[in-house]
């Protein structure tokens, strides 16, 4: 066989092997099976070991990243966001993360305690015979009054309703819904604030409201992807 012949064979054994990675590359890329998003969904929900019925306010999307696909999802339970990344292939778990919220509800709730009224005032030392004593016993009613009062400041409802919080928000973000609202009563700084977030439409709204007459203290926005 003449040098011409083998070099024409090894070009053409060449091109066959570039051709069949290339192809390779594209079915992995371009073709093949995707998991669903639901079975993303699924994979996320039992890597946090959570119940779908306890999951608030999902948000997902497949996106494509580095030549391959990923879902993105997004959700609440009670006082925690959980973001993950899945391989829309493989459905492996590539990136997560936990971020802990205040725990609203306790803070809301929280009382100072009190002392309470000792039964018996200013028994230490009586007063001396014939004299009139120099202090006067306390007025336990009184005390009680002022106690409770302390309660109920700690206590304090909010001036404003979730419900007309949530429609304070929903004005800002034409198109979503209630559905798309997650939102916690807390306490900061001692004022009530309503806190919380809103995923429509690819885009992240996080807020702090005054629950006593709706004031916006804080309203950031970003992207999803970013």
């Amino acid at each position: 066989m003449s040098k011409k012949k083998k070099i024409i064979i090894a070009v053409i054994a060449g091109g066959a092997l570039l051709l069949a990675a290339l192809v390779g590359i594209g079915i992995k890329v371009f073709g093949g099976r995707i998991i669903s998003e639901s079975e993303a969904k699924d994979i996320a929900f039992n890597h946090a070991q959570v119940n779908e019925m306890d999951v608030e306010n999902v948000y997902a999307y497949l996106d494509r990243d580095d030549w391959d696909k990923k879902y993105h999802i997004t959700f609440h339970v009670a006082d925690s966001k959980y973001d993950y990344e899945i391989n829309a292939r493989t459905g492996n778990i590539e990136d997560f993360d936990v971020e802990g919220m205040r725990n609203s509800n306790a803070a809301a709730q929280e009382t100072p305690a009190t002392p309470e009224a000792s039964a018996e005032p200013n028994a230490e030392t009586p007063p001396a015979e014939g004299n009139a004593p120099a202090t006067t016993a306390p007025n336990n009613n009184a005390n009680n009054r002022q106690s409770a009062g302390t309660s109920n400041a700690a206590n304090a409802t909010a001036g404003i309703t979730e419900a007309e919080a949530k429609t304070l928000v929903l004005e800002r973000v034409e198109g979503a819904t209630e559905a798309d609202v997650w939102m916690k009563l807390d306490r900061e700084d001692g004022r009530l604030v309503y806190e919380g977030q809103i995923i429509y439409n690819a885009m992240e709204y996080d807020f702090e409201i005054d629950a006593n007459d709706g004031t916006f203290y804080s309203w950031e926005v970003e992207s999803v992807h970013d």
